[in-house]
């Protein structure tokens, strides 16, 4: 076995009950916030950017 691996590591993308339950456990572990970006057609943006 390698000597090397030892406990994990881990970058979390969004899930915050995840990370949670991670740093619960005492894993190291670095939290993102993020989400998708919106994709929409033109037709729509421009509605929004109208009303917004």
């Amino acid at each position: 076995m390698n000597e090397a691996v030892g406990k994990p590591r881990v970058v979390n993308l969004g899930i915050q009950t995840f990370y949670d339950a991670l740093v619960w456990q005492g894993v190291e572990c670095v939290q993102i916030e993020w989400t998708p970006p919106v994709r929409q057609d033109e037709e729509t943006e421009a509605l929004l950017d109208q009303y917004l």
